[in-house]
């Protein structure tokens, strides 16, 4: 649409600072220096943002990045608006104790520097609100076209042609994720439903949920 895009982000896939030009915006790589609490953390933040003056406006992913913090601060005291993407209010990487006093101290600042902040949902709206939250916030519900996705399935007749009750689960298998909560639910479901099937959809570190736990039920993995 003829705007000017810099994309400004952590990788592991570089040793050192890489500039490139691709798809009509620059996107710049720096490799983390440091990992605390989950949170990756890359150097010279503050001289990656010098020269922003240019932009007219600065957008952030999430309060638990220490670099969203910093651009917050640096905006602040440029007078440079800025736009705050909140991707929930817990991290999936780092501990739970973190995310919570992370999101009442520099978090909530973060938040109330901001001038919008955008939620996905409603809830996440009142979350920070309860919080304390003041500034304006903006609710931009995730949309997406399923057509793309249909071909991604290996066969959907395999869930549809289930005798009981079929209960999905889409996303990583990670930590972050819970899956293996959702698992430990399963059992209370069954007591209610023994027809009824669990279907994993996705890839990661528990795609064989049986390495988690010995399994005393049909499970299928797509």
């Amino acid at each position: 649409m003829g705007h000017e895009v810099t994309v400004l982000t952590v990788s592991e896939e570089v040793e050192e600072r890489e500039v490139t030009d691709q798809d009509g915006y620059t996107l710049i790589k720096q490799p983390p220096k440091l990992e605390l609490l989950g949170n990756q953390i890359f150097a010279n933040t503050v001289g990656d943002l010098r020269g922003l003056e240019d932009f007219d406006v600065v957008h952030t992913h999430s309060h638990l990045f220490f670099s969203s913090n910093v651009a917050a601060l640096y905006c602040r005291m440029a007078n440079i608006p800025i736009a705050i993407t909140c991707h929930g209010l817990n991290s999936q990487r780092g501990p739970f104790w973190f995310s919570r006093a992370h999101l009442r101290t520099l978090g909530k600042w973060t938040y109330d520097s901001a001038d919008v902040t955008l939620c996905y949902t409603d809830v996440e709206q009142s979350k920070l609100r309860d919080l304390g939250v003041d500034a304006d916030i903006a609710v931009v519900n995730n949309g997406i076209d399923t057509n793309p996705l249909l071909p991604c399935w290996t066969d959907p007749s395999d869930i549809a042609s289930q005798g009981g009750q079929a209960i999905v689960f889409v996303g990583r298998l990670v930590d972050g994720k819970r899956p293996q909560d959702v698992l430990a639910a399963f059992d209370t479901v069954r007591e209610r439903c023994p027809d009824a099937s669990l279907f994993f959809c996705g890839d990661g570190r528990f795609e064989t949920v049986s390495n988690r736990r010995s399994l005393t039920r049909d499970l299928q993995m797509l």
